[in-house]
C-alpha cells in the first residue's frame, strides 16, 4: 500500500465512517466565507455541497436500503444544482432547495439513530453526533431557501448583498445555525407564518438535541466506567 494509501487507511480509522463527513461540513464553515462575494463563491459553494452529498451516502454505503433511499434524494438535488449552468429556471431551484433540505435531514436522522445506540463512547460516535447537529442546520438551511423562493417576502434581511434567489443559501446558512444555537442576532427575521413556525421548531429541536446528547454520552461513559 502506497504512503497516501496508508495515512487514508489511517484516517478512516480514527474517525470511523464519520470522519469524512465532519470534514466536509467544516469546509463549508472555514473555506467558503474566502469566497463569498467573489466570482468563484457559487462554484465553490457547489464543490462543498457536493463533498458533502458524497461523504453522506459514503456513510450508508453498508445498509442498501438506506443508501438507496440517500441516492434517490440525492440525485435530484444534485440535477437541479448543477443544471443552472446551462439552464436557468426556478423549478430547478424549488428541486435544488426541496430534495437537499430530505436529504440533509434523512442523513442527520440515520447518523443521530445510530450515535444513540451505541454502547461506547468511540471517536465515531463523537464524530458521529457533531456530524448529525450539523446535518440539521444544514437541512434547515435548505427548508428556509425553499420557503423564501415560494413564498418571497418570508423573510426579511436588514442587511445582503445578495442579487438573486440561487445567492441567498448562503445567508441562510448563516441563519439557520443562529436559530438552531439560539444566538438570535436578529439581522434575518421570520416574516411570514411558515417561516416563523420553521424556525421556533428548529430552535426547540437544537435545545431537546444538546440535551438528549449530553445526557447520552454522560450515560454511556458512565456504563464503561463500571464494566471497567
Amino acid at each position: 500500500m502506497s504512503t497516501a494509501g496508508k495515512g487514508t487507511h489511517r484516517l478512516a480509522q480514527f474517525g470511523g465512517k464519520f470522519l469524512y463527513l465532519l470534514i466536509a461540513l467544516l469546509a463549508l464553515f472555514v473555506i467558503y466565507p474566502f469566497f463569498q462575494g467573489s466570482p468563484m463563491a457559487t462554484i465553490v459553494l457547489d464543490i462543498l455541497l457536493l463533498a458533502m452529498l458524497v461523504a453522506g451516502i459514503y456513510t450508508l454505503v453498508d445498509k442498501k436500503i438506506l443508501l438507496v433511499i440517500a441516492l434517490l434524494l440525492a440525485i435530484p438535488m444534485f440535477g437541479g444544482r448543477w443544471s443552472n449552468y446551462f439552464y436557468t429556471d426556478p423549478v430547478l431551484l424549488e428541486i435544488d432547495y426541496g430534495f437537499g433540505a430530505m436529504f440533509f435531514l434523512f442523513n442527520a436522522i440515520i447518523i443521530i439513530s445510530y450515535v444513540l445506540q451505541q454502547k461506547s463512547v468511540t471517536h465515531d460516535m463523537i464524530f458521529g453526533a457533531i456530524c448529525g447537529y450539523l446535518l440539521i442546520g444544514l437541512s434547515w438551511a435548505f427548508t428556509y431557501s425553499f420557503v423564501a423562493l415560494l413564498e418571497p417576502g418570508s423573510f426579511a434581511m436588514a442587511v445582503s448583498g445578495q442579487t438573486s434567489q440561487a445567492d441567498v443559501l448562503p445567508d441562510f446558512f448563516y441563519y439557520s445555525f443562529v436559530t438552531l444555537t439560539t444566538l438570535g442576532y436578529g439581522d434575518i427575521t421570520p416574516a411570514g407564518p411558515v417561516a416563523r413556525s420553521l424556525t421556533t421548531l428548529e430552535a426547540v429541536v437544537g435545545q431537546i438535541y444538546l440535551t438528549v446528547l449530553i445526557a447520552r454520552l454522560v450515560g454511556v461513559h458512565i456504563s464503561q466506567s463500571y464494566a471497567k
